[in-house]
C-alpha cells in the first residue's frame, strides 16, 4: 500500500479510537460516580443489528438510553415501564446499571493499535 493510503487510515482510525476511548472513560465515570435511580420509558425501542436504544425519561428531560440487544423484548419493555439506571449531572447522561464499561476501555484501546500500525509503516523506509 502506498503511504498516502496508511496516512489516511492513520488519521481515521486515531480519530475513531480517539472518539471511542473518550466515550468509554465516560460511560467508566458514569457507572462509578452517578447516581442509581429509576426512568420512565417514553418511546418504544429501536432495535437494530449491533444493539438497541430507547428514550427514556427522568425528571421531565428525555434522554436516549444505550440498551443492548437482548434488553427489550415486545414483552418486557414499554413505553411507560421504569428502568433502573445510573445519572450523573455532571454528564447529563444515563446508562443501565449492567453496562460493562471495561469492555469499552479494553476495546478502545485494542482499537488504537491498528493507527500505531500505520504509522508504523509510514515511517518504515
Amino acid at each position: 500500500m502506498s503511504k498516502t493510503i496508511y496516512l489516511l487510515l492513520f488519521v481515521s482510525f486515531t480519530y475513531f479510537s480517539t472518539q471511542s476511548w473518550r466515550s468509554s472513560i465516560r460511560d467508566n465515570e458514569i457507572k462509578k460516580e452517578g447516581v442509581i435511580t429509576y426512568a420512565t420509558i417514553a418511546e418504544w425501542p429501536r432495535f437494530s443489528s449491533s444493539g438497541s436504544s430507547t428514550k427514556v425519561s427522568l425528571e421531565g428531560k428525555q434522554y436516549k438510553l444505550e440498551t443492548g440487544l437482548n434488553y427489550c423484548s415486545e414483552n418486557s419493555c414499554k413505553v411507560g415501564d421504569r428502568v433502573k439506571v445510573i445519572y450523573h449531572s455532571a454528564h447529563d447522561r444515563v446508562i443501565l446499571p449492567n453496562k460493562n464499561t471495561t469492555l469499552g476501555l479494553f476495546l478502545s484501546g485494542l482499537l488504537f493499535l491498528f493507527p500505531l500500525y500505520c504509522l508504523y509503516k509510514l515511517l518504515r523506509k
